[in-house]
């Protein structure tokens, strides 16, 4: 029962963060892959990649780019705020 319980409350923590480091993790993961694709000559691929790259930066910097700061910030969802 105890163990549900903090599932529940991990679950709940995390769905209302959206962590910048991870997002720069998977961000930089779909550069390695968009380079293999190019590497393989497969440009269809390399341009779907560039295009959810494209994708991907420009939402990011929309939701964690914060202009006072002059940084990458988490965002929390219930809050609708960017914070360290």
């Amino acid at each position: 029962m105890l163990l549900n319980d903090c599932r529940k409350h991990h679950k709940r923590k995390n769905e209302v963060k959206i962590p910048v480091d991870l997002n720069a993790l998977m961000y930089w993961g779909a550069t390695i892959l968009r380079g293999f694709y190019q590497a393989m000559n497969d440009s269809v691929k390399a341009y779907k990649c560039e295009n959810i790259l494209n994708q991907w930066r420009d939402a990011a910097t929309a939701v964690m780019w914060h202009d006072e700061v002059g940084s990458w910030l988490d965002f929390y969802m219930i809050n609708n705020i960017k914070k360290d």
